[in-house]
């Protein structure tokens, strides 16, 4: 056991999002959902020693950047990136000598999308992807883009789901700049499905690669993994064999 959570007003409490991430120190850096001085969640980092970890809070989030659902990425500078699902904004951390300064990337209107629960990616240029769960044109969710200009960052919408609930788990992108992710309602079924989103001379190509049942397996939840060859994997919340969800692999 590396920490245990005390909740509010000491540290943070309901760690939702997903992996933490390492520095090249070998700090970690996660979030909670809750707790923190205002009990809206923090970002915190754990530090190694020979005593064992250190808890050290970054931030105390506060309205409107409120209740983190994923993690946090960083870039090169040592900048981390997240989004909160409640207040849906996308926010940076930047460390200074003084400590670490919060700034509000964007902030979601019902319009370009609401609900990000699910976290960043960045590529090799600096620019932000990102999905929400529900908004945007149709109601349903959207795969976003943000990108640093002139000293700030241009937000784009990218594509806007059509039914159902989108993405709740961060997009994964892979070497050629493919995002791939999972809607959690949608597609022919209504039950969810996985997709490929592929960049090509300035426009993007959506694909659906497979379609859940309500037979088979629906509803899922989290994010994608790609391995070397090509393969995806992933999870259902629900259906399969004895009805608690499903891993599944979907080979090229």
């Amino acid at each position: 056991m590396l920490y245990t959570f005390k909740g509010s007003p000491y540290d943070g409490a309901y760690p939702y999002g997903d992996a933490l991430i390492f520095d090249s120190a070998g700090n970690l850096y996660g979030t909670t959902y809750a707790g923190g001085s205002d009990r809206l969640g923090v970002a915190y980092e754990l530090t190694p020693s020979s005593n064992g970890w250190t808890e050290t809070i970054i931030d105390n989030f506060s309205y409107p950047t409120n209740g983190p659902y994923s993690g946090v990425i960083m870039d090169s500078a040592g900048n981390l990136f997240g989004t909160t699902g409640d207040g849906t904004v996308v926010f940076e951390l930047s460390p200074t000598p003084s400590g670490w300064v919060e700034t509000a990337l964007h902030t979601f209107k019902r319009p370009d999308g609401y609900l990000a629960y699910g976290g960043l990616v960045m590529d090799t240029a600096g620019n932000l992807y990102g999905a929400t769960a529900v908004g945007g044109t149709y109601g349903s969710g959207v795969i976003y883009e943000l990108s640093p200009s002139s000293g700030g960052w241009n937000y784009q919408i990218l594509y806007n789901f059509t039914t159902g609930e989108g993405p709740y788990a961060s997009l994964t992108l892979d070497a050629a700049g493919n995002l791939y992710g999972m809607t959690h309602g949608g597609g022919v079924n209504s039950a969810g499905s996985v997709f490929e989103f592929s960049p090509s001379n300035g426009s993007w190509t959506f694909t659906e690669l497979h379609d859940f049942s309500f037979e088979s397996e629906y509803f899922p939840q989290g994010g994608v993994t790609l391995d070397s060859n090509g393969n995806l994997f992933g999870m259902t919340s629900a259906g399969g064999a004895y009805g608690h969800g499903v891993v599944w692999e979907i080979t090229p």
